[in-house]
């Protein structure tokens, strides 16, 4: 599946690590955009295409997981000096912190269907505004990983709006639990659909924090270069 990006994957530099992160980062939003039509499918009751679409999600990390697994290997034998290769090598893990967020994030969601759970109609609204917030925010991160390689002067300032963005979709979340709670208090929601609810409320907060603290790192990389 994951062809159509790469021939055979080895690190010789900086430029070529931070190509082969850029390409972790594309295919992490592969999963991010299916993972995106979980949620859509949650809000509208279908839960074989939730199904559908956690699947392909694992079958896209399985992949990439074999593909990106000797990187870390690459970027200690390269010859970078201890800084650089610390620098890097943080970038890698956080990178693979979201990837594996975003599966849990779809695993979570799969809960839903085992229980039987249904989103209320009063967290529609917050829910469909998630998915769209979450793929600007983590679009705005890449954009900052590709700008260090082609103008360097300009990766603050996206570094800059994804923490911004990172800000509001908190905002979003919290909004969304405080419904969530008043649907709670009042005894209108399933103790089980509360709690999954919640769970993957927390999750995505989770997983947005991630991808802000992975544009932070590309920080450590100006500032030491």
């Amino acid at each position: 599946m994951l062809d159509k990006y790469f021939g055979f994957l080895k690190v010789y530099d900086e430029f070529s690590v931070m190509e082969s992160l850029i390409d972790h980062t594309r295919i992490d939003e592969e999963e991010l955009l299916l993972l995106i039509q979980i949620l859509d499918a949650f809000v509208q009751n279908t839960p074989e295409q939730m199904v559908k679409y956690s699947e392909k999600i694992q079958t896209i990390n399985m992949e990439s997981n074999q593909l990106f697994e000797t990187i870390s290997d690459q970027i200690i034998q390269a010859n970078f000096d201890h800084q650089k290769q610390y620098d890097l090598l943080r970038i890698h893990q956080r990178i693979e912190n979201i990837s594996s967020l975003i599966l849990l994030n779809a695993t979570r969601l799969t809960v839903v269907n085992a229980i039987d759970a249904q989103l209320p109609e009063s967290l529609h609204s917050y829910f469909k505004d998630m998915g769209p917030a979450i793929l600007q925010l983590h679009k705005q991160y890449m954009t900052a990983m590709k700008f260090y390689i082609e103008n360097k002067k300009d990766v603050i300032s996206f570094i800059h709006q994804v923490e911004e963005l990172e800000s509001k979709f908190q905002v979003l979340i919290t909004r969304t639990i405080q419904e969530l709670y008043l649907l709670g208090n009042k005894a209108s929601i399933p103790i089980g659909s509360f709690m999954i609810i919640n769970d993957v409320l927390n999750h995505f907060s989770e997983l947005a924090y991630a991808i802000k603290i992975a544009a932070t790192s590309i920080d450590w990389l100006l500032i030491n270069n």
